[in-house]
């Protein structure tokens, strides 16, 4: 099924075939690209299901980025250390460890492709949120402090949006881990916690004093009351 078709993208010295077969075992149809270039091509003739990224250099943030820029669709990077949180904030919605197991690996890969993300709604649930300044459009994936554009990563705004869809109630971490990381995330309490701090900054809230994204400990993350549904197109609108 095409459903189960993956991209592997192999950055400079992968070792050759190595995560193919690791995920045609898994049971998934698999094609290689052996770099950007190859990767746009493949793109432009079919689009995959999910792309995984073999990082082995510092270009994998890079990578990750680029083909964000390309496709909306799941992209997992298997990768060590510092590069995991690059890739994780240039776009990638999950890091694995090269030595992570079959079965870890087949089931991560399996909830990616299950869980819907933002790009898979229909237009007659876009919704459009607004609390204080902040304006956030599911449509196009944008959000706006004050009228001016905000440069958030693919994964801050989901959790810029699933914060706002709750208005002012708390969100569990557990929640926020399962729905921003589409199926969950490696190290995902550490990954949520890094991630609001680099929301807050880029909304201007005060770390020590966050006036918007609050923190509840032993609980969740909520924003600000005041968050509401200001807009919501259906599809014979306009």
């Amino acid at each position: 099924m095409d459903w189960h078709l993956l991209f592997v993208v192999e950055t400079l010295a992968a070792p050759p075939d190595g995560l193919a077969v690791r995920l045609a075992d898994c049971g998934f149809r698999v094609r290689r690209a052996g770099g950007l270039c190859e990767a746009k091509r493949s793109l432009n003739q079919r689009a995959p299901s999910l792309v995984a990224i073999h990082v082995t250099t510092s270009e994998g943030a890079t990578l990750c980025r680029e083909l964000r820029s390309l496709t909306a669709v799941p992209i997992l990077a298997f990768c060590e250390g510092p590069r995991a949180i690059e890739c994780l904030e240039a776009g990638a919605d999950c890091a694995l460890s090269e030595d992570t197991s079959r079965r870890v690996i087949n089931a991560r890969l399996r909830a990616l492709l299950a869980a819907p993300g933002l790009w898979d709604m229909p237009l007659a649930e876009r919704e459009s949120y607004r609390v204080g300044a902040v304006e956030i459009d599911a449509g196009s994936h944008r959000a706006q402090n004050g009228g001016r554009s905000l440069d958030l990563t693919p994964t801050e705004f989901r959790l810029l949006l699933a914060l706002a869809r709750r208005g002012g109630e708390v969100v569990p971490h557990s929640e926020l881990i399962d729905e921003v990381w589409r199926g969950g995330s490696q190290d995902g309490h550490e990954n949520l916690r890094l991630y609001v701090r680099y929301l807050r900054r880029k909304l201007g809230d005060d770390p020590k004093g966050p006036r918007l994204v609050l923190s509840h400990r032993g609980q969740g993350y909520a924003l600000a009351q005041g968050a509401r549904m200001v807009e919501q197109e259906g599809v014979g609108n306009g």
